[in-house]
C-alpha cells in the first residue's frame, strides 16, 4: 500500500491549499505593482534630471564654441573649471577626431574617447545623447576582485544573493554617472563635442530605497496575509471537519452522532442537513432493529404453539383420535396466522422496495367500498355486528385498485375484530374539497391518546393480549398508511376509550393529483 510523505501531505491539505493560493496571489500583485511603481518612479526622476542637464550642456556647448575655435587653453581651462564647479560634476571637451583638448580634472587630456554618446553627436546623428554609466569605486573594486574562495562566497551570501532579491538595502558596486554630450559647432559643421558627466547617485540610492521599501512591504504584507489566511481558512475549515468527523463516525454505524451547527452560513445548512439526516438514519436504524426484535417475536410465538402442540400429540401412546383433531386444528390455526404474518411482511417490504409497481387507473371509490363491505358482511353478522354504509357519494380517483381495495379491507376488518357483538360498524364515501373522502367508524372499544400517535408503527398492538385473540399480526394499519402515502393522502384517527374510532381516509382527486405530479 503506498504511503503518502509529510510533504505531500502538507500541500495537499485544503487548508495550506488556501493559504498558498493568497499568498501567491498577493505576491503576484505586488510584484507586477514594484515593478510597475520603481520604473515609472525610476523613468520620471532619472529623465527629469538628465533633461535639465541635456539642456545645460547644449547651452554649454554654444559658450565654448569660440574658445576652441581660437585654442586659447587658458580660457578653455578656466572654461571647464567654471562650469564643473558650478553643477559639482566633470566638463570635457574634445575636437571633432573625439580626442580630449581639455578636461577639468585634467586626466584625460589627450586622450580619444570611444563613448556612444560621443559618437552619436559627432556624427551629426543627434543634437545631443547621453548615458548612465557605472563607474567603479575603490572600495568597491577591492570588494569584486577579492582574493580567495571564502571572500567570494562571502560578497555572495552577503551582499549580491540579498541585493538580487532586494533583501537588503542597495549598496553600490560603483557610482552611477550620466554622461551627456552636445556637439561645438562652428559656420564649417561640426568642431568638436562638450561632454559633461555628472553623478545621479542620489537618485539611484533612492530609486533603491523604494525597491527595499515595497520589497519589504511586500513581504510584511505577505506574513500577515499568510497568518490571516490560517486565522481565517481555520474558521472556513472548522465545520468542515466537523462534517467529515461526523460522516466518518455515521459510516463506523454511529447514527447518534451531531456536529455543531450554529448561524445561517451555507456550512451551517449543511450541518443542519447532516444532523437531519443522521436522525432518520438513527430513527430508520432504531425501526429496523425494533422491526427485526418484533418480527422474530411474532413468528416464534407461533412456531413454539406448533411445536409444542406437535410434541404433546407425538407424546400420546395410544392417541386420542379426538385430542389429536383439536391439536391438528391448534396446528392449523397457528400456520394460518404465521402464513399471514409473512404475507403482511412480504407486502410491507414489497411497498419499501424500489421494484414495488405502481399502476395508476381511474378507481371509483365508492363501488369499491360497497365491494369490500359486501365481502366483509358476513363476517360482521358472524359476531352479531352492524356493517352498514351511510352514504356513498360518487368519486374517481388515480391510483392502484388492489392497493385500494386492500386498504379498505384492512380498515374495516380492523373496525369489525375490535367492536364487541352488537356493535356497529359504519362506511361511508363522499367528495370533499378536491379531494375524496375514505370514512370508516365504529362502536368499539376506542384508543387511548397516548397510543394514538404510534398506531401505525409496524406490531405497534394497545392491548396485546386482546390482538391475539382477534388474530392481528399488529401489521394491518402499517400497510393502510403506506397505500395511503403511495396515493398521495393523509389518513386521521379520532377515538376516545369506550367510545369508538374514526378512520378518516383523504385522497386527492384524479384532476389534483395529476397536477401534484406535474
Amino acid at each position: 500500500m503506498a504511503t503518502i510523505s509529510p510533504i505531500s501531505k502538507f500541500f495537499s491539505s485544503i487548508r495550506w491549499r488556501i493559504v498558498l493560493g493568497y499568498l501567491a496571489i498577493i505576491l503576484a500583485a505586488f510584484t507586477l505593482l514594484r515593478y510597475a511603481v520603481v520604473h515609472i518612479v525610476d523613468d520620471y526622476m532619472i529623465s527629469k534630471q538628465v533633461s535639465g542637464y541635456l539642456t545645460r550642456v547644449e547651452r554649454m556647448a554654444v559658450e565654448a564654441e569660440p574658445l576652441l575655435r581660437t585654442g586659447n587653453a587658458d580660457n578653455l581651462y578656466a572654461f571647464v573649471q567654471k562650469n564643473a564647479a558650478d553643477v559639482n560634476g566633470r566638463v570635457l571637451i574634445t575636437n571633432h577626431n573625439g580626442i580630449v583638448q581639455m578636461d577639468s580634472t585634467s586626466s584625460f587630456n589627450g586622450m580619444r574617447l570611444t563613448l556612444s554618446e560621443l559618437t552619436n553627436v559627432l556624427s551629426g546623428s543627434k543634437t545631443s545623447d547621453y548615458g548612465l554609466h557605472l563607474l567603479p569605486t575603490q572600495r568597491n573594486t577591492e570588494a569584486l576582485y577579492g582574493t580567495g574562495f571564502f571572500e567570494t562566497l562571502r560578497r555572495w551570501v552577503q551582499q549580491d544573493i540579498p541585493r538580487f532579491f532586494h533583501l537588503r538595502p542597495y549598496e553600490p558596486v560603483g557610482e552611477s554617472v550620466a554622461y551627456c554630450a552636445a556637439p561645438i559647432v562652428d559656420s564649417q559643421g561640426v568642431n568638436g563635442a562638450l561632454i559633461f558627466s555628472v553623478s545621479i547617485q542620489n537618485a539611484v540610492d533612492k530609486m533603491a530605497a523604494i525597491r527595499f521599501q515595497m520589497t519589504a512591504m511586500a513581504v510584511g504584507i505577505a506574513i500577515a496575509a499568510g497568518l490571516l489566511s490560517l486565522m481565517f481558512s481555520n474558521a472556513i475549515l472548522h465545520p468542515v471537519r466537523n462534517l467529515i468527523r461526523g460522516i466518518r463516525k455515521v459510516a463506523q454505524g454511529d447514527f447518534s452522532h451531531r456536529v455543531p451547527a450554529r448561524g445561517r452560513s451555507e456550512f451551517s445548512l449543511l450541518g443542519h442537513m447532516f444532523n437531519t439526516m443522521s436522525m432518520r438514519l438513527e430513527k430508520l436504524d432504531h425501526m429496523r432493529n425494533e422491526f427485526v426484535s418484533n418480527a422474530s417475536h411474532e413468528l416464534k410465538t407461533p412456531l413454539s404453539g406448533i411445536k409444542i402442540l406437535s410434541e404433546n400429540l407425538l407424546a400420546q401412546s395410544p392417541m386420542d383420535e379426538v385430542l389429536a383433531r383439536e391439536f391438528l386444528t391448534d396446528i392449523n390455526s397457528e400456520v394460518d396466522r404465521m402464513s399471514t404474518l409473512v404475507g403482511d411482511l412480504l407486502v410491507l417490504s414489497k411497498m419499501d422496495s424500489d421494484l414495488f409497481v405502481f399502476d395508476e387507473q381511474p378507481v371509483d371509490l365508492d363501488s369499491l367500498a360497497q365491494e369490500v363491505v359486501s365481502k366483509m358482511d358476513l363476517l360482521a353478522a358472524r359476531k352479531s355486528i352492524t356493517l352498514e354504509t351511510t352514504g356513498l357519494e360518487p368519486v374517481e380517483i388515480e391510483g392502484r385498485r388492489a392497493s385500494l381495495y386492500q386498504m379498505m379491507l384492512n380498515l374495516i376488518d380492523n373496525a369489525i375484530k375490535y367492536t364487541p357483538e352488537g356493535g356497529t360498524v359504519r362506511v361511508s364515501v363522499r367528495k370533499g374539497n378536491a379531494e375524496g373522502i375514505f370514512t370508516v367508524s365504529d362502536t368499539g372499544f376506542g384508543i387511548d391518546p397516548e397510543s394514538i400517535p404510534f398506531l401505525f408503527d409496524r406490531f405497534f398492538r394497545i392491548d396485546k393480549a386482546r390482538s391475539r385473540q382477534t388474530g392481528g399480526t399488529g401489521l394491518g394499519l402499517s400497510i393502510v398508511k403506506k397505500i395511503v402515502q403511495q396515493h398521495q393522502g393523509i389518513i386521521e384517527v379520532q377515538s376516545e376509550p369506550d367510545a369508538g374510532t374514526i378512520m378518516t381516509v383523504h385522497l386527492p382527486l384524479s384532476q389534483n393529483r395529476l397536477a401534484k405530479k406535474a
